[in-house]
């Protein structure tokens, strides 16, 4: 008899899990709905995945498109992506799908010929506005200029500089009434208004606690150790449990980053995988731990049970969970 409860408890779980329509997943924990997608791409054609059904995107004209960001707001779903480079250019297309209609960003905020690109590196969404981060660059003169959209009007932040930031990509977050923008290696814009970082600082993201909070964070390499800072209180603060840091967020009051194979809940070790492997994002939501893993082969685990695994012409992202 005890085994036949494991049986028919273990069939339910599976039907939970491996929903065939856009019915929501159970959180763990509370046993609420929740939505989970997961941006990738299946035979260079970039999709998603909500709560494990694929959704294919518009390919355009394009020969190849790969996701980078999934993001869902008011109902509608946002997913940036670009396209293969082709014809000559440097960089491939810029693009951006809500709700599967694709717009080709560079097309629209940028003449892309044979000498310009532009490169969107992140995108948030707040309601019904859309904010977006990137590089345009003039290849005869080697200029580039870091700008900012909402709703497609630009304002720019660097205008016809020659460093060579074009491959360091931006992160952007809106709180608060105020536009937030990281740069790896330079600091972080506040509306316009640039602060420098120190020496040896090398900023990931952007990150918000409880909804009122604004930190950034990355790496010290001057010490080896993870640095964050609140923007709220200008307090900065390191932390030498891990060396670098690939992601760090709030859930609630809690703390969660993350190196390539660990996840840290308040500097306490609460997830780990074998380093003949990587964990590629992560996300929590009410103490639930979301992860892709895999760099060949990947899988999307919720508390450290798959809930997807990848086909071999299929590539996980991103994780948003709603």
């Amino acid at each position: 008899m005890k085994n036949l409860c494991y049986l028919l408890s273990t069939i339910l779980l599976t039907l939970t899990i491996s929903c065939n329509d856009d019915d929501n997943l159970l959180n763990p924990t509370t046993q609420t709905p929740v939505d989970v997608y997961v941006a990738g791409q299946k035979n260079n054609q970039a999709c998603y995945w909500k709560n494990n059904q694929l959704v294919m995107l518009d390919l355009g004209t394009f020969s190849g498109t790969e996701s980078i960001k999934i993001i869902e707001s008011n109902g509608d779903v946002y997913v940036l992506g670009r396209a293969y480079p082709s014809g000559g250019s440097n960089y491939g297309a810029s693009l951006l799908w809500k709700n599967g209609v694709l717009t080709n960003l560079s097309a629209l905020f940028f003449n892309q010929t044979i000498n310009n690109a532009l490169i969107i590196d992140d995108i948030d969404v707040v309601g019904n506005d859309v904010y977006l981060v990137g590089y345009t660059k003039d290849w005869n003169t080697g200029d580039f200029s870091l700008k900012t959209w909402k709703n497609n009007i630009a304002t720019d932040l660097l205008n016809n500089n020659t460093s060579n930031v074009f491959n360091k990509p931006c992160s952007i977050k809106f709180l608060n009434n105020n536009v937030y923008v990281t740069t790896p290696d330079a600091g972080i814009y506040i509306n316009t208004t640039f602060q420098s970082m120190t020496s040896g600082i090398e900023l990931k993201g952007i990150s918000v606690k409880n909804n009122n909070e604004v930190y950034i964070y990355g790496s010290n390499i001057n010490t080896n150790s993870l640095y964050y800072k609140n923007l709220n209180s200008n307090i900065e603060s390191n932390s030498s449990v891990i060396s670098s840091v690939e992601k760090l967020l709030f859930d609630g009051n809690n703390m969660f980053f993350s190196n390539l194979f660990d996840v840290y809940k308040n500097s306490i070790l609460n997830y780990s995988i074998p380093q003949t492997d990587i964990i590629k994002t992560f996300s929590v939501v009410d103490d639930n731990l979301y992860t892709i893993e895999g760099s060949n082969s990947q899988i999307v685990k919720i508390n450290n049970v798959i809930t997807l695994t990848t086909a071999s012409d299929e590539i996980f992202s991103s994780l948003y969970i709603d």
